[in-house]
């Protein structure tokens, strides 16, 4: 048996006897423990992050293309018909 299959085994036993309110109130713990331990990516990987969606950005055309078709026919055919 792994030791994380042995800690889990031992939590199960250690939260067996709380009620469900109880429960709920542990889980919410958890989750806002989780979420205050996650910290935002550095100045740098964020810039370069953007640096990236600008050129894929770059590469959209921002003329029709020469089908006849309108921007909201392009959406028809994506999308579906609007309603």
């Amino acid at each position: 048996m792994t030791i994380m299959k042995r800690q889990t085994i031992e939590i199960e036993r250690a939260i067996e006897h709380l009620n469900r309110p109880d429960r709920l109130h542990l889980i919410e713990v958890l989750v806002r423990s989780l979420q205050q331990d996650e910290q935002p990516p550095p100045a740098a990987e964020r810039k370069a992050n953007l640096a990236r969606l600008l050129e894929e950005l770059s590469g959209v055309p921002t003329a029709n293309p020469q089908d006849g078709l309108s921007n909201r026919d392009h959406d028809d055919v994506i999308y579906g018909q609007r309603r």
